[in-house]
């Protein structure tokens, strides 16, 4: 016996105003950045996320979803999922490139 991984476990990414790729994770994680935020609803808070310049992989799927800001859309490359505002200059700009990608090569989000 041990311990096995969630098949259903997804990690998710987003895209911040300074173009920056986040993973959300805890204050303990040495590699964490701390940023303090405000949603449009002025709500505040604090997140401690990863940082990356990139995104490479095949893209495995895409979804949309409405939410508490809207609606989302959510690209699935390779095991993570990058989560974009379909009403964000990174999501229209997302969106307007999609029909022009090829599935079957890797794609670079930066």
């Amino acid at each position: 016996m041990g311990l096995e991984k969630r098949e259903d476990f997804k990690t998710f990414a987003s895209i911040i105003a300074d173009g920056s790729i986040r993973v959300k994770t805890g204050e303990g994680n040495p590699n964490a950045v701390k940023r303090e935020f405000k949603t449009g609803d002025g709500t505040e808070g604090v997140k401690f996320e990863l940082v990356y310049n990139n995104l490479r992989g095949l893209i495995k799927g895409i979804e949309f979803e409405d939410g508490k800001y809207g609606q989302q859309m959510f690209v699935t490359i390779d095991d993570i999922t990058l989560a974009v505002n379909t009403d964000s200059a990174w999501g229209r700009d997302i969106m307007q490139k999609l029909p022009a990608i090829d599935l079957t090569k890797e794609v670079t989000f930066a």
